[in-house]
């Protein structure tokens, strides 16, 4: 049998990750939805990324280093599109899912 502090400890620690979560999944549930039917794109430094999403094979990985687009968005727009999404949803997923890793980072922080 567990002790009660051990137990009481860990449903502590099992409220704080509920917790946690309500947060990630409202702003994953409002972004969702705000985005369901949103097909323009609002940056416009988004199609610059894009042109370097669709030759990022192509180029040697010295001409993908750059001081306006990073790299990750691009290689993560490619993947993107090897999945077989368009370039818009897969960005709108991308800033979707990179926003719940912000929230999740402010979070620890705080």
């Amino acid at each position: 049998m567990q002790d009660s502090s051990a137990v009481t400890a860990q449903r502590k620690r099992w409220l704080l990750v509920v917790w946690a979560a309500l947060p990630i999944l409202a702003f994953l549930a409002v972004e969702i939805r705000r985005i369901a039917l949103l097909v323009t794109v609002t940056n416009v430094d988004f199609f610059g990324l894009v042109e370097r999403a669709r030759v990022v094979g192509y180029l040697p990985p010295t001409a993908l280093v750059d001081g306006v687009y990073p790299v990750g968005y691009s290689l993560l727009l490619k993947a993107g599109l090897a999945l077989g999404l368009d370039v818009i949803r897969a960005g709108q997923i991308l800033s979707i899912v990179c926003g719940a890793f912000a929230l999740i980072g402010v979070y620890l922080l705080a």
